[in-house]
């Protein structure tokens, strides 16, 4: 598996060197890259008594590690990722957790806030969608997607702040679809690749309408099921409640916090509910509900209510 070979792609504004190929991110760039990725040692601090996960910190950076997997380090400032794979690690695997957690890091040691989110492009700039593991929310961003909505970002949504308001980056143009999503798209899983073995969820590269710049961000929609379809907003205090289990550091059981910092999570969440408008979008959790949660969404962008500014409680 380790090689010399130098990959140049994109990602969240950042242009990344990988020895391996990575599929999933946009091709392009040259040296020096803003994050380089290689293959070497990973000593991971402490002691891993025997979990097949493992997250920690140091001076060095932030350790993440998977018995299946390998390690990878992230140095302090997000420039440099060393990757220790395991002995048969599967590559799929590899570049799995390097889209997906370490990725994540990464970009909080750049600085971003980072969560656990998608987004999507609309006329007026863009919206996210949050939601706990299994309430749709990358279902949510395919249909969107799919009706004509460019892709931003699927699973991690980056937020940055200027005298303007929030905006987000474009991270990289793929999503991540249990076989019963795609199959609601009107599509068909068995063409689609599975993300690693024995994971049944897919991986669907998206070809076009992606989002080719940084976008501001008009609103955030928290997903939820209920009987009846209904957008409701969600007082600053309410919102940064909500927001708080999904900004990208609370993952893994609160293994990352530990890491990240209860102090960045807290300011992070606070910074997004003063800045956004938040909303609850409650819906039928039947698949079959999709085409109407879509174009709810549409009208109510289209023309949103006159409600307290965001800074209010």
């Amino acid at each position: 598996m380790i090689n010399t070979n130098a990959y140049f792609y994109t990602a969240y504004g950042l242009s990344i060197q990988s020895p391996i190929p990575l599929p999933e991110f946009v091709s392009g760039g040259s040296a020096p890259a803003d994050v380089t990725l290689r293959f070497g040692r990973v000593v991971l601090p402490g002691n891993k008594n025997g979990q097949w996960r493992y997250l920690c910190g140091s001076d060095a950076g932030v350790f993440l590690f998977w018995d299946d997997i390998g390690a990878f380090q992230v140095s302090p400032d997000g420039t440099q990722v060393t990757i220790d794979p395991a002995l048969d690690a599967e590559l799929r695997a590899i570049r799995l957790a390097i889209s997906g957690p370490v990725l994540g890091v990464l970009l909080h040691q750049r600085g971003l806030d980072v969560f656990h989110a998608g987004a999507v492009a609309l006329d007026s700039g863009a919206v996210a969608f949050m939601a706990h593991k299994g309430f749709g929310k990358s279902t949510m961003v395919a249909a969107m997607h799919a009706y004509g909505c460019p892709l931003i970002a699927d699973d991690m949504v980056t937020v940055e702040y200027a005298a303007g308001g929030a905006t987000v980056r474009p991270g990289f143009p793929q999503l991540k679809l249990w076989p019963e999503s795609v199959a609601v798209l009107g599509e068909s899983a068995e063409d689609l690749p599975e993300l690693r073995a024995n994971l049944e969820k897919r991986a669907r590269r998206v070809r076009q309408n992606f989002a080719a710049r940084p976008l501001p961000l008009q609103a955030v929609f928290l997903l939820e099921f209920g009987d009846e379809l209904s957008i409701e907003p969600a007082s600053t205090k309410e919102a940064w409640v909500k927001i708080m289990p999904h900004w990208y550091g609370a993952l893994a059981e609160g293994e990352l916090l530990k890491v990240l910092g209860l102090e960045r999570q807290l300011r992070a969440c606070a910074a997004l509910a003063r800045h956004v408008p938040v909303y609850t979008l409650t819906r039928p959790e039947s698949l079959d509900a999709l085409p109407d949660v879509v174009n709810a969404v549409m009208d109510f962008a289209a023309a949103p209510p006159v409600v307290a500014s965001p800074a209010a409680c």
